[in-house]
């Protein structure tokens, strides 16, 4: 708090731009260098995990709506494919996965290594690059063209440049 003459001026902080502000829960800040940070409970830190989601993320749903746009027909999580696939083209042989950087370590900015915890986190992520890795090699077998993409990728392109990717990875793949 400021005091300029004799009435108290309060000093206005940034907003948090952390998830849970959003949801108007109760957080505690470190503010440092003008940047804010928060530091969760366990129970919050809980309940913005929970809310991740695996099926239906933004880059899945831009990519789906590109592909109907386009007219094409595709399966969504194959119960019957190693490693249930984001999209499936089953005229094409083409298989069109939707990575998140973090998840899947990308080597982008949102792909970096959380700096807390990393007992944890390394493991995690190696696990899911080495599972990413063999459902690759077992679909590939089965005859299947797999496609990745980048949560980075697809959210940086607009809608018509998203559309003009799919349609030439698809026709590439169908040219073989």
């Amino acid at each position: 708090m400021y005091i300029i003459g004799k009435a108290p001026i309060e000093r206005r902080m940034p907003p948090c731009r952390c998830p849970t502000n959003s949801l108007r829960m109760p957080h505690n800040h470190y503010v440092t260098n003008k940047r804010q940070s928060c530091k969760e409970t366990r129970a919050q830190r809980s309940a913005n995990m929970a809310r991740i989601r695996s099926k239906d993320t933004k880059p899945e749903l831009l990519v789906r709506h590109a592909l109907h746009r386009l007219g094409f027909r595709f399966r969504l999580h194959a119960r019957d494919l190693p490693g249930h696939p984001d999209i499936v083209l089953p005229k094409y042989q083409i298989i069109i996965q939707v990575k998140g950087c973090f998840w899947h370590g990308h080597t982008c900015v949102d792909g970096r290594l959380p700096k807390s915890n990393r007992a944890y986190w390394l493991p995690k992520l190696r696990k899911n690059k080495e599972r990413d890795k063999r459902n690759d090699r077992k679909l590939r077998s089965l005859g299947w063209s797999v496609r990745n993409l980048w949560e980075c990728q697809v959210c940086a392109l607009s809608a018509k440049l998203l559309q003009e990717l799919l349609a030439s990875i698809i026709h590439k793949s169908n040219a073989r």
